[in-house]
């Protein structure tokens, strides 16, 4: 089934029934396509041209899809495109990167609260979710919320550190189709000093058993100061053909104990940092490597698309986050500051996400773009809020991941 929510991003409060987006999401492989349309649309007056214009992105009369007309939201999309959620910030390890840097506070989601949060996201039509922690698999109802948010019409994704995995979860999450990555953060001998003597072995066991499956699976990795470095960049990259399987890339954030072990890429990095880049980018890994938005040199015009008001952070406009304490914020990465001060309870993510209730998604939605990327032609225009506000304590200023900046714009 194809799911279709109509949306505005021009809205300015005033009329809910215009539309000038159309947000189509295939529930069966989590793929979202967003159409801007060629004028802004009444929902009544233009319904079949709407409809239409459906037809035409789907190219296939065959194709099922459900309209989905929601209220819209001023600075944001009538509801999160993907919720993040922590279910549980117990893990077996201890990683000189975790983004969570105080693990094992038995701090878990309870599954009555789980099972609120999905029924939220099937009102408002949430369409993916990622879950988190910790390391989700330690959840003692881990079954029971991928049966909660499969219900809810979620496409479902996560990583693991592959500690728990075996033939029967493997299953259960081929069952949920459920995207999964299996982390490591280098070469064997950088990994296991990151996240702990004989991890890389087991993250590649679990790799193979969720591969034997059938399960949608690849290796992530996080781009760290560790591992700015050509060669070993070559070798992880070699993982692709010995284990059969895409490399996905990400960014480390400013969150938790990459802070204090200093693995956050910074301004004087960008030399060697540019030529990482560049390399990820060549031909004889185009196929193999899967980038976070910023990190394309190359960026698919169809990003243009989702984009918010020229802001491709999702924050606030696309995404939302749910920690293991029931805290909200637009953003885990911008910190104690962004979040909430109450604890979730069933409602809270529309009321937070509409600005009923709380002040810090108004807060992030107001953030200007730096003036120093306003004529930049590229798509992220200051892709992390959170690392420029870490590095440089405002957001009128260009991130250290910006691969076009200049040597002037670190002062």
């Amino acid at each position: 089934m194809i799911i279709v929510k109509l949306e505005n991003d021009n809205y300015d409060g005033t009329n809910d029934n215009k539309v000038n987006k159309l947000v189509l999401f295939d529930q069966k492989t989590g793929s979202i396509k967003v159409k801007v349309l060629a004028r802004e649309m009444d929902t009544v007056k233009d319904y079949g041209e709407i409809n239409a214009g459906i037809r035409q992105c789907l190219r296939d009369d065959s194709v099922k899809y459900k309209i989905v007309n929601t209220i819209p939201v001023k600075g944001g999309y009538s509801a999160p495109f993907k919720l993040y959620v922590d279910i549980t910030d117990k893990c077996q390890l201890n990683c000189k990167h975790c983004l969570t840097k105080y693990l094992n506070n038995d701090n878990e989601i309870s599954i009555e609260d789980i099972k609120d949060i999905a029924k939220e996201c099937k009102k408002l039509v949430i369409m993916q979710v990622k879950l988190g922690g910790g390391e989700p698999t330690l959840h003692p109802n881990f079954y029971e919320i991928l049966d909660a948010f499969t219900e809810a019409g979620c496409y479902i994704s996560m990583s693991t550190n592959g500690y728990s995995m075996n033939e029967k979860m493997a299953k259960k999450l081929k069952g949920h189709n459920v995207k999964t990555t299996v982390s490591i953060e280098g070469n064997e001998e950088i990994n296991d000093s990151i996240r702990g003597k004989g991890h890389f072995k087991r993250a590649i066991r679990a790799l193979e058993i969720l591969q034997n499956e059938g399960v949608d699976v690849k290796l992530r990795v996080t781009l760290t100061r560790a591992i700015l470095n050509e060669d070993v960049i070559k070798e992880i990259m070699a993982f692709s053909d010995t284990y059969n399987t895409k490399v996905k890339f990400s960014y480390c954030r400013p969150s938790g104990s990459s802070i204090e072990n200093k693995l956050l890429i910074n301004y004087q990095d960008y030399e060697q940092y540019f030529k990482v880049i560049q390399l990820l980018n060549s031909k004889e890994y185009r196929n193999k490597v899967l980038l976070d938005e910023g990190m394309m040199i190359e960026q698919p015009d169809s990003l243009r698309s989702f984009i918010y008001r020229n802001k491709i952070c999702g924050a606030a406009n696309r995404s939302m986050h749910i920690n293991s304490k029931l805290e909200i914020s637009p953003c885990v990465f911008l910190g104690n500051d962004y979040k909430e001060k109450e604890k979730y309870r069933f409602g809270d993510i529309e009321k937070y996400w509409r600005e009923e209730k709380g002040e810090n998604f108004r807060r992030v939605r107001k953030i200007p773009i730096a003036g120093v990327c306003e004529s930049c032609k590229r798509i992220c225009k200051n892709e992390c809020t959170a690392t420029r506000l870490f590095f440089k304590g405002n957001a009128n200023c260009v991130d250290p991941n910006c691969i076009v900046r200049r040597k002037d714009d670190d002062k």
